[in-house]
């Protein structure tokens, strides 16, 4: 644990450097690692099902070696079946938890559990953290059940947000944005 600790800990400066948002799941995912994996982050759009609005590389920024079909995946189940009960979780209470905790704590139907069977088991992910950040959602995953420590989890929250991925994957958003508007010289 004192390693993924003293990690995350010198993360913030390293993210502050980052010009694009893959670095800085990149950069995530190099402090965590091998405790955890980063899955990714995503900016919840104002409308939960509204699709179109779910664009890959604009507010949806996974991991690279995460399988290029999760993505469709998580999309096909999520319009089939709702919003999942991660995401529910993570939009209602605005902390953060163990997936294994949002099964345990939610009473899920079978149709509830499209998620995890029907998703994540299958990727191989058998737990994972979620951290919701303001109207961003960044996720680690493990192919164990975690039992993260109340430091632990501190940590990687913290090096979530520390001026951090979230903000600085905004910011990057904004820059690209600002920058292609701008006329030419």
């Amino acid at each position: 644990m004192a390693t993924l600790v003293q990690s995350l800990q010198q993360v913030g400066d390293e993210i502050a450097l980052c010009r694009y948002p893959g670095a800085v799941i990149e950069t995530l995912h190099a402090a965590v690692r091998p405790t955890l994996n980063v899955l990714g982050a995503w900016r919840v759009p104002r409308r939960y099902e509204d699709w179109s609005a779910w664009r890959l590389n604009y507010n949806v920024f996974c991991h690279r070696d995460l399988p290029a079909t999760f993505f469709d995946a998580w999309l096909v189940g999520a319009k089939e079946n709702g919003q999942s009960a991660i995401a529910a979780m993570a939009t209602r209470e605005g902390r953060s938890f163990t997936w294994s905790e949002c099964m345990r704590e939610v009473n899920l139907s079978a149709k509830g559990r499209w998620v995890f069977d029907d998703l994540l088991f299958k990727y191989g992910m058998r737990d994972g953290f979620c951290c919701p950040i303001g109207p961003w959602i960044l996720h680690y995953w493990s192919n164990k059940v975690l039992d993260l420590s109340p430091a632990m989890r501190r940590s990687v929250l913290g090096g979530s947000d520390s001026r951090g991925s979230a903000d600085e994957i905004d910011d990057q958003k904004t820059a690209r944005r600002s920058a292609a508007s701008q006329p030419a010289d």
